[in-house]
């Protein structure tokens, strides 16, 4: 078995402790500026960047590098290496501090990344980017970064609601080569896509099997009341979560709080 501790950030960003090494997903901000000493540990660390947008990626996770005791390993994918070639390219004059290329990983969908503890593959997005499954010793975690069906049923087109829907399949169907079950997911419910917000959770979900479902990318509005009405839908799990399936949901919506699974192989 593996124990996980599964502490949220803020958004899309979580940071996963296990007994073995941690992960830090889609750092954007955290509230009390507390994560360096939350990730600060002599384990393997590695920071993984699904994309590059403003509230997936923040380039102060590079300072990381000289910050932790433990020097993290990278995992960009190719459009954030794009974007902050300016900050990673070893000729740069504006790289402070420096990453050493053998810690710093540029994957695009189908590629895969292999070290002593995990093995990462990299699949696609239905807006741009990654989203990435972990196996760490036969257990699967999953963060879908801007994954999902992006189907805004009370704005669009049927056309254009199909072509959502049939993008994210294709996506899922890759999902599908690799495996059928994934212990922890994390995955957005966003209520900015109304009446069809739980589409591509309910696909994901009668899909393959998750014990555990994390919902995600609810935080990003500045102001008060729909932030707090975009977090109220991501706990109504009854919404999106498909009867009959054994699943359980942790909406975790306070910066910093927590909980603990131990998982099974």
């Amino acid at each position: 078995y593996m124990n996980y501790k599964v502490t949220y950030i803020w958004h899309d960003c979580f940071v996963i402790e296990t007994d073995v090494c941690l992960f830090v997903f889609d750092y954007w901000k955290d509230t009390d500026g507390k994560i360096v000493d939350i990730i600060d540990t002599d384990k393997p660390v590695y920071i993984f960047v699904s994309h590059h947008h403003k509230d997936h990626f923040n380039s102060k996770i590079f300072r990381w590098a000289s910050q932790l005791s433990n020097c993290p390993t990278y995992i960009i994918s190719y459009d954030t290496a794009r974007f902050a070639r300016h900050l990673i390219q070893p000729t740069s004059s504006y790289r402070r501090p420096v990453v050493s290329p053998s810690n710093l990983h540029i994957m695009h969908p189908s590629e895969t990344f292999s070290d002593e503890f995990i093995t990462v593959y990299a699949l696609g997005s239905t807006d741009i980017g990654c989203s990435y499954l972990i196996d760490l010793n036969g257990t699967l975690l999953f963060h879908a970064g801007d994954l999902n069906a992006w189907a805004f049923a009370d704005e669009t087109s049927a056309d254009e609601i199909k072509q959502a829907i049939d993008a994210f399949k294709a996506e899922l169907s890759r999902l599908l080569d690799i495996t059928k079950h994934i212990d922890i997911a994390m995955f957005p419910i966003d209520e900015r896509l109304g009446s069809s917000f739980a589409i591509g959770a309910k696909m994901l979900l009668t899909s393959l099997d998750i014990r555990h479902f994390i919902p995600m990318h609810f935080a990003h509005d500045s102001e008060p009341e729909i932030l707090q009405r975009r977090i109220k839908v991501a706990c109504e799990t009854d919404k999106y979560l498909p009867e009959n399936i054994d699943t359980t949901v942790h909406p975790l919506t306070m910066p910093y709080q927590s909980i603990n699974l131990t998982l099974w192989k």
